[in-house]
């Protein structure tokens, strides 16, 4: 949590030299809790899967803006934009192997449920 929060403090440096006349509402602690604090219901695999889409539609665009950033800076702030880039792209790519699992597992579960062991046939039957 402290890396994640200098990380933020390095970026509103760079964003205070993009743009100098910008104000920050509240701390860079109050803006992370916001999230720490909220509590996720996901009551199906079909919603957490749409929870995964969301959020790697989401590391796409940070890389994306990262980058075109890192074009517009120099020394520091096109590093850290740059590393920003990177570390997006790999939970981009980290989310998507669980969404391939999840979809496989959840696509076995589909087939299992359509079996004839789940419609009452017992292995005895089914196998004359």
């Amino acid at each position: 949590m402290e890396k994640k929060l200098r990380g933020e403090e390095k970026l509103r440096r760079v964003v205070r030299e993009l743009y100098p006349d910008i104000e920050f509402e509240g701390e860079a602690r109050e803006w992370s809790r916001m999230f720490l604090d909220q509590k996720l219901e996901i009551a199906t695999v079909g919603e957490y899967l749409k929870v995964l889409e969301v959020v790697m539609e989401l590391e796409e665009l940070g890389e994306r803006v990262y980058s075109y950033l890192s074009g517009r800076l120099t020394g520091e702030g096109k590093f850290l934009m740059l590393e920003l880039a990177g570390l997006s792209r790999s939970n981009y790519v980290t989310l998507k192997e669980e969404y391939e699992k999840v979809k496989a597992i959840e696509s076995d579960f589909f087939l299992f449920q359509a079996s004839p062991f789940r419609v009452g046939y017992s292995v005895r039957e089914f196998g004359s």
